[in-house]
């Protein structure tokens, strides 16, 4: 027989036996589901059940900002500037140049 035929041979059996070695794990390793476990999974993971909680805690929120748009609004700012010294009066509606500060 030729070389390259009995490497593949070799290869083909050892690859056979590992998957066959695999397979008796595979089989066994399920669970197995009471039907109370069934269901609280089936509740847990219920698609329909989600979009409702979803719903209930949008509308929750929707209630707590109407709540709060209620309440009055306080704003509050300030601004405090000097300048002396020559200014250019603006928007330019003249040419004037403006001497600001005071004399004694």
């Amino acid at each position: 027989m030729n070389f390259v035929h009995l490497t593949m041979n070799r290869i083909i059996t050892r690859t056979a036996f590992f998957l066959l070695c695999l397979l008796p794990g595979l089989a066994f390793g399920q669970d197995i589901w009471s039907l109370e476990r069934c269901i609280n999974y089936a509740q847990d993971n219920n698609i329909t059940i989600k979009q409702a909680q979803a719903a209930v805690r949008t509308a929750q929120l929707t209630e707590s900002q109407a709540k709060a748009a209620r309440l009055p609004n306080v704003n509050a700012g300030a601004n405090a500037g000097e300048q002396f010294g020559r200014t250019i009066d603006l928007p330019p509606t003249s040419s004037t140049i403006l001497v600001l500060g005071t004399t004694a």
